[in-house]
């Protein structure tokens, strides 16, 4: 008989796909679902009870797993466990690894920024830096136009947008439903759903970030970063000097005549005199445009009913308040709101407008 292995999910809110699954289905594995401390079913009686919250810290819910482990090896016997979780449950993982050794052969974390505390000393910048690797060649992608384009997309949209003829222009070419305040707020708004791909980029179509907190049961696309890259990744149409590193550098189009300068929050302007040469004859920035809106559509037009976008403050990104069965319609069906010249198949769409 093969040796039963026990796999003890994290603070298991939304854990329903991932390695544990198929590994577990591999190895004949029990899978157990221990709840955190305070949370679903757990929750005590604290009506009356002084500094209540001091009874939910991360060593005293690390000790809750202990304990749980050291019974299911009382009921199943001396057998391998793994401690598995992912965000604040892989960083539980890690910690009850660090923590206690001898209670786990291992532990599997995903998106667990174990350093990421203030009280670390970690970079500012931290998790910007890390999912951004997933809009190139760390991130699976053939190489790293879409991240140099979308690094040189937001300089260029806010210089753009600090005018209300620029306004208009990005709005038209763009997509959006109005005419957004700045160019940064629609920069903003488009980052904002980074750590959502980021963090939904699986190879299989999935609900799991959509369902937590977004509209509902609305599948994004397999490996969605890819997809939402697809018309980014072609050519680079951007080109930089100076230092990129310290945030002060140059971004010029590279088929017209025209650039920004940054250093950290201040960006220039585009000369007035410009415009005209830039709106009408830049090609490179019609396609960075749209390709930075379907980057934002695969995202906010999950539930394939929006039309255009927004970037008005106070606007949700995402519609359709009742969810859909999963699989009632294949993400790699959709269209993007936005044909890409480089898509020879919807297989690389991001999604549609109805």
């Amino acid at each position: 008989m093969e040796r039963l292995h026990l796999f003890v999910i994290f603070r298991h809110l939304f854990m329903y796909v991932g390695l544990m699954w198929e590994l577990g289905a591999e190895l004949g594995s029990l899978l157990v679902f221990a709840e955190h401390r305070y949370e679903g079913g757990s929750v005590p009686r604290l009506s009356g009870v002084a500094k209540c919250m001091s009874f939910c810290t991360v060593e005293q819910t690390l000790a809750d797993y202990a304990n749980v482990i050291a019974a299911l090896k009382i009921e199943y016997g001396t057998v391998p466990v793994v401690a598995v979780g992912g965000s604040y449950g892989g960083m539980l993982a890690s910690w009850f690894r660090m923590t206690y050794p001898e209670s786990v052969v291992g532990a599997i974390a995903g998106s667990a920024p174990i350093w990421g505390l203030p009280t670390l000393d970690g970079a500012i910048d931290g998790s910007s830096v890390a999912i951004g690797r997933n809009f190139g060649t760390a991130g699976g992608l053939p190489n790293d136009n879409c991240r140099d384009n979308l690094l040189g997309a937001w300089p260029l949209i806010t210089a753009i947008g600090k005018s209300q003829r620029g306004r208009e222009f990005l709005a038209t070419t763009m997509g959006l439903c109005d005419a957004a305040s700045s160019g940064s707020s629609i920069a903003a708004a488009v980052q904002n759903v980074f750590f959502d791909l980021a963090e939904a980029n699986y190879p299989f179509s999935s609900t799991y970030i959509t369902s937590a907190v977004g509209p509902g049961y609305y599948p994004l696309p397999p490996w969605p970063v890819r997809v939402a890259c697809d018309a980014l990744q072609e050519e680079r149409l951007v080109s930089f000097s100076g230092d990129v590193s310290a945030v002060k550098f140059r971004v010029e189009l590279t088929d017209v005549e025209a650039s920004v300068d940054v250093d950290w929050e201040a960006v220039s302007d585009v000369p007035e005199e410009d415009l005209d040469d830039v709106f009408e004859n830049s090609n490179n920035l019609k396609t960075l445009l749209r390709g930075v809106a379907n980057v934002w559509a695969t995202w906010c037009n999950v539930t394939h009913t929006l039309t255009c976008l927004s970037a008005s403050a106070g606007a949700t990104c995402v519609t359709g308040a009742a969810p859909v069965p999963p699989g009632l319609e294949a993400a790699s069906e959709r269209e993007p709101l936005f044909a890409s010249s480089s898509s020879s198949s919807s297989s690389s769409s991001s999604s549609s407008s109805s």
